[in-house]
């Protein structure tokens, strides 16, 4: 989450015309990462386990 905050503070410093291509993907990327870690980290419960042996 810490890297989310760094890529949004940075955002702000990039041009104007950059607003809505690269500022946005960059944020979605950004939020994407935690999300993905997230996601992972629930894939070790035992649910998971049973229905992948």
């Amino acid at each position: 989450m810490d890297l989310v905050e760094q890529i949004y503070l940075t955002s702000k410093a990039l041009p104007n015309e950059e607003r809505f291509g690269l500022i946005s993907q960059i944020k979605r990327c950004s939020v994407s990462i935690p999300s993905n870690i997230a996601e992972g980290a629930g894939r070790n419960s035992k649910n998971e386990q049973i229905l992948t042996k």
